[in-house]
């Protein structure tokens, strides 16, 4: 073995005491970042970890090729079934992007890109980035790496992503590949490249299942291939190992090749070089000169215009900074430039990620000037030190990849969690070039009543896509961190309700311009778990978090009430408008009895907001989410621990949570919860039913579903691989002891195939019609009644790639002032941000209307000396003016009030500038309009 003698610079001292220097510059980030994340568990390890949990074999821990590749050809085999016809449509989000971790620019166009996202394949663009279109005629979505042979301009691309994280104690969470991949003709067609494939029987090996890195001999055009089992090249004939003697067990995570042939790998996190001239990179070639001992992940760069420069970027097995190396003799010998331990230069940041996000560069034009990313971007030039360049505003943060533009070293890309970004003056100034590179990787999918669509995404907060203006595709970035589950409100549609990861909950008054946070003990008590910090404490909550919003505006079981007070006479029988406790929302009530002005009565608040999340303490109920000037009152309806996912009827009376330990249990009665007193599943008056019906031994149960016009027939999918059946559905599940059947079928090219399923529903129209997402896109049957030897599986992927459904939710409950279709399915894709079809949707019925049409007014005090408020109520969402006219006529002063939501409003007027007199005061909303008197006096 060859270990190098270390010489530690001068720099490399200095910059332990040394402060640290910020340039920043670039686009704002449309998001704000959540405070203190920096402390969350290890960063990408909450992700990796809720993956492992939902994908790999709970009894090996690991996922089988064997079990992969057998799901692969049953999907095959599916592929020949005449599918129901779906058509998907995406929605974006256009602007922001998702993991990338491969770049490329093309050797003799500057303007023609390619790049890939982890889980969301092969992009290209022709314009230097300003946009880009999907290359739908490449096979795979799980791009890890593109290079092209300097010789004849051939394309290849590697796929699995091995970082995140294969050799991790979680097994193997990153989505397997399907090889290498090459294409002749500019990327118009691909094929395998010389069998470089995953096969079966190579269980123990997973050979070809993660390609991490593409290189090649500058003179003869050889292929050098960094794959999870050892180096390769093609010889001509068949594939070689030069470090075959390692073991076909040893993790190559990357290689690298100079200009003068020298190859140099990082093989089992040691540093291998064959240094140039003829035969290079030849098994007797390589002798090993690793940097240090005990280095964890190792990136390597060589100097395009010195191949004798070459630096090394390694970590410790722990994923610290281990240390920067430099050799000035094509790695034969290395000087420590930056050592590992130095507050200042903390790259791989306190989530200590040197395994996930690790990447160093050269300056093609100048050896002297390195770049290296971690969690954050670094510069350093030779005899300085490293200088902090990026703060995650700019550059997204988890930096995977920096390329140089071959014809022009101004011109720099970084590829990040967050998509792609670019710079045109060697990294003084960054711009995002994220437009139409949809790669997102989604945790679910929420619709508004007008089809606006949010959701939670790994790294990338929650997108807000409002699908107006001019681009209905771009999306706002909520809140941060690592998203979960989202809702809207109908009650109030500018309320927005989402979580971050662990159990981080928070709500918007206004579309995301103010928020209440967890954290900030304003939405959701932090001492529900006393000691725990929600959001970024893995033991207060599940990583991706699940919520629920149910809503009705005539619930008329609910133990609630309002007050009314006459403000005139009423007769017996009169229809009043009362005003709901959930953003005053006003709804009709025909009076018992005759009242006087000043009368009071209690009136059942038939408009009703329940919202629900689960934690690890079980889950918890507040009626007062829509309510933003107090901090709601929560009931614990539930102990049940380790909740993934949850579903409620559309009726609101019944829930089913489903655990990463298996189990499906039943919430009943919830519509009778009144308060804490019997809603606390603790309570000796509790009214909740709490039971367990099914469990799944070995299992992680994904989704629950339940028939929207009958909560007695309830779906239910599973994880994890190595394992038969996925599928199961009830026709029974209010009985005391429901029954489940296994609808995955038996017959070979009609059965669902053998693979972790995420999400399901049942459709509204047809109750025996199902939709399931899955590993590779979404599937169906018409008749999910049928026994296991008829049933029949399609795949449903027409618009769609065969990508990761983790969301799939329809429209089947009817709301005032809907506009979207009846019926339409969304589904939020882990690598392809959101879909919608409108195959099952209908026209919006006619609703019953609230009890007033036009907007009420309110003015006070009147008279008014300096200033009066108006007091209005909107049925609709609108643009509100207050316009004031004497009694000629004439407008004295007009105020724009902006857009304003359902329900009441209370706004001050200043009357200041207006004389002595009586007024007309006119409110415009919308296309309705009100007047009312008033009098100021001086």
């Amino acid at each position: 073995m060859k270990i190098r003698t270390l010489l530690l610079s001068f720099a490399a001292v200095a910059i332990m005491g040394i402060a640290v220097v910020l340039t920043v510059s670039g686009g704002k980030e449309q998001r704000m970042y959540y405070p203190g994340t920096t402390s969350i568990e290890n960063g990408i390890d909450g992700a990796v970890k809720w993956l492992a949990n939902i994908r790999n074999n709970k009894q090996t821990g690991t996922i089988s090729m064997s079990d992969l590749l057998l799901a692969r050809k049953q999907i095959a085999e599916l592929s020949h079934n005449k599918s129901l016809g779906i058509t998907w449509r995406e929605l974006g989000p256009s602007n922001v992007g998702g993991r990338t971790r491969a770049i490329l620019v093309d050797k003799n166009n500057s303007n023609l890109l390619y790049a890939g996202g982890v889980s969301g394949g092969l992009w290209k663009s022709t314009t230097g980035g300003t946009s880009w279109q999907q290359v739908t005629s490449f096979p795979d979505m799980n791009v890890a790496c593109i290079g092209q042979n300097p010789l004849n301009g051939n394309l290849y691309v590697g796929t699995g992503e091995s970082f995140a994280i294969v050799d991790s104690p979680y097994g193997t969470p990153g989505f397997v590949g399907s090889g290498l991949y090459e294409s002749t003709d500019g990327g118009l067609t691909w094929a395998i490249y010389n069998n470089a494939k995953p096969v079966a029987g190579n269980d123990e090996s997973l050979l070809w299942a993660f390609v991490n890195r593409i290189a090649f001999d500058p003179i003869t055009g050889r292929i050098y291939v960094a794959t999870n089992k050892g180096i390769k090249y093609w010889n001509g004939n068949h594939w070689v190992n030069p470090l075959s003697f390692l073991g076909s067990a040893a993790n190559c995570n990357t290689v690298v090749v100079g200009s003068d042939r020298t190859v140099i790998t990082v093989v089992a996190n040691k540093v291998y070089v064959s240094f140039g001239g003829s035969g290079n990179g030849d098994s007797a070639t390589f002798v090993e000169s690793s940097p240090a001992t005990a280095l964890g992940r190792t990136e390597v760069a060589i100097a395009p215009s010195n191949p004798n420069i070459v630096y090394a970027l390694s970590a410790t097995t722990a994923g610290a900074l281990k240390g920067v190396y430099k050799s000035t003799d094509r790695g034969d010998n290395w000087t420590l430039v930056a050592p590992g331990g130095a507050p200042a230069f903390n790259i791989f940041g306190d989530n200590v990620q040197g395994g996930y996000d690790n990447v160093i560069s050269i300056s093609p034009s100048n050896p002297d000037v390195v770049w290296a990313g971690g969690v954050y971007l670094w510069k350093y030039v030779a005899g300085g030190n490293f200088t902090q360049m990026t703060v995650g505003v700019d550059v997204h943060a988890d930096a995977h990849a920096i390329v140089f533009d071959p014809a022009n070293p101004n011109i720099m890309y970084v590829g990040s969690d967050g998509g792609i970004n670019k710079s045109t003056n060697q990294g003084a100034t960054w711009q995002k070039i994220n437009k139409n590179y949809n790669v997102t990787q989604l945790y679910y999918v929420a619709n508004s009543i007008n089809g606006s669509v949010m959701g939670g995404t790994q790294d990338n907060s929650v997108p807000y896509i409002k699908r107006v203006g001019y681009d209905s595709t771009s999306a706002d970035l909520l809140f941060g961190g690592d998203g979960g589950w989202a809702a809207f409100s109908a009650i109030n549609t500018d309320a927005l309700f989402g979580t971050m990861q662990y159990g981080g909950v928070w709500r918007t008054p206004d579309q995301g311009v103010t928020y209440q946070s967890a954290t900030e003990s304003q939405f959701f008590s932090p001492t529900m778990i006393a000691g725990l910090v929600p959001g970024t404490d893995p033991s207060y909550g599940p990583f991706v978090t699940p919520l629920l919003h149910w809503e009705s505006f005539n619930n008329t079981y609910s133990p609630d009430s309002v007050t009314f007070v006459a403000d005139t006479n009423y007769s017996s029988g009169a229809v009043v408008v009362v005003h709901s406790s959930n953003n005053n929302y006003p709804f009709a009530y025909t009076l018992p009895h005759a009242m006087i002005e000043g009368q009071s009565i209690r009136v059942q608040d038939i408009v009703s907001s329940h919202f629900f999340v689960a934690i690890s303490s079980g889950v918890w109920m507040t009626k007062k989410a829509l309510n933003f000037s107090i901090t709601p009152q929560w009931i614990k309806i539930s102990s049940v621990a380790n909740v993934e996912n949850m579903s409620i009827s559309d009726d609101g009376n019944y829930m089913f949570l489903g655990t990463s330990g298996g189990t499906v249990y039943r919430i009943s009665n919830i519509l009778a919860v009144k308060d804490s007193v019997n809603g606390t599943i603790t309570s000796p008056y509790c009214v909740i039913d709490q039971t367990m019906i099914k469990s799944f031994s070995g299992r992680s149960v994904t989704s629950t579903a339940i028939d929207p016009n009958d909560p007695s027939r309830l779906l239910v999918t599973l994880g994890n691989y190595g394992n038969t059946d996925y599928v199961y559905f009830s026709e029974n599940a209010l009985d005391a002891t429901p029954t489940f059947t296994s609808k995955q079928g038996t017959t070979t090219g009609k059965k669902l195939p053998a693979m972790p399923l995420y999400s399901g529903l049942i459709e509204m129209v047809d109750g025996n019609r199902v939709l399931i997402g899955t590993e590779y896109g979404v599937f169906a049957t018409n008749d999910i009644t049928k026994n296991a030897a008829t049933i029949e599986w399609t795949q449903e992927n027409t618009g769609l790639s065969p990508v990761p459904v983790f969301s799939i939710r329809q429209q089947t409950r009817l709301f005032p002032g809907m506009t979207n279709k009846w019926g339409t399915i969304y589904i939020g894709t882990h690598g392809r941000g959101f879909f919608e079809t409108e195959f099952f949707a209908t026209a919006v019925p006619e609703i019953d209307k609230p009890a007033i049409t036009k907007p009420t007014l309110n003015v006070y005090p009147n008279p008014a000396v300096d200033f009066t408020n108006v007091n209005f109520t909107l049925t609709s969402k609108a643009s509100v003016t207050v316009n004031i006219y004497d009694l000629n006529g004439r407008l004295v002063k007009s105020i724009d009030m902006s857009q304003k939501s359902i329900g009441s409003h209370q706004e001050s007027i200043d009357c200041s500038g207006l004389d002595r007199g009586t007024y007309i005061i006119q409110l415009v909303a919308g296309k309705e309009s009100t007047t009312a008197k008033f009098t100021v006096m001086r």
